[in-house]
């Protein structure tokens, strides 16, 4: 039988380029690399671009953020879009996708108050949400967030009809794709008020709060935090470190949320 002839300066490139290339993948899978993705109401945006940058600093690991309303972001999920964490701005939304199996350990997070604001620039000082009329301010136009899928929207319209103001006022209501564009449109003056959480409101040097809505007109402003079911190694740890990390707490407190008993 021939045998046949090795040639061994090529077999040694071979074996180093083999070592080599094994090398770079298992760089490229090094810790500093991790990321992990969360899902996140648009009203948190601010404080979880804060968060995000500590957590990474801290760990190493990267969040990625996906920034839109609750409803939006649970039919994505509900469309199997890969994420770790979910949080809402209600908790009907954290039951939506508990109904379809997909979230894991959850748990109350953070409260807010919902506010009515106009620009800076605007003649009203303040208004007194039960012994005003609305519905009477003839020239007004309201933007708040679409009462189907924008929690800030559906706290909005429970607390109009509260005050029999809805119907009323639903013809000069624009409704927005999440309570920040709501807060834009105020900014812009493309509405004269705008229905959005305390802490929208605080963020921005164009507006003015000139009522909160009293706290028995809506549903609770509570946001929920959950791991998804099939969330990645290291998930565990990012929920605690949001939901358990004092430094953590005094950081909301910083944005102009609350904290609910039970999360303390």
């Amino acid at each position: 039988m021939r045998k046949m002839k090795v040639d061994r300066g090529g077999f040694g490139r071979y074996v180093c380029l083999l070592v080599l290339t094994a090398s770079l993948l298992l760089a490229g899978c090094s810790p500093e690399d991790e990321s992990l993705t969360i899902f996140a109401a648009a009203s948190t945006t601010d404080l979880m671009n804060t968060a995000a940058a500590m957590y990474q600093e801290e760990t190493g690991v990267e969040l990625k953020l996906n920034l839109a309303s609750s409803g939006n972001l649970a039919r994505q999920l509900e469309a199997e879009a890969p994420a770790d964490i979910f949080i809402s701005a209600s908790t009907k939304w954290m039951d939506y996708i508990e109904g379809l199996g997909l979230n894991g350990e959850a748990a109350a997070w953070l409260q807010n108050d919902l506010v009515l604001v106009v620009t800076v620039d605007s003649e009203l000082e303040m208004l007194d949400i039960p012994g005003s009329d609305l519905p009477g301010m003839v020239d007004l136009w309201l933007a708040m967030g679409d009462p189907a899928h924008v929690p800030a929207g559906q706290y909005g319209k429970e607390a109009l009809e509260y005050y029999d103001w809805y119907e009323s006022l639903e013809p000069r209501i624009q409704p927005t794709s999440d309570v920040r564009m709501a807060l834009s449109m105020v900014e812009l003056g493309e509405a004269d008020f705008g229905i959005v959480y305390r802490t929208d409101a605080l963020k921005s040097d164009k507006v003015r709060i000139v009522s909160t809505f009293p706290a028995e007109s809506h549903t609770p402003v509570r946001y929920m935090i959950s791991m998804l079911e099939e969330s990645s190694e290291g998930s565990q740890d990012l929920f605690e470190f949001l939901t358990g990390n004092e430094d953590m707490l005094e950081l909301y407190e910083s944005f102009g949320f609350t904290i609910p008993e039970e999360s303390r």
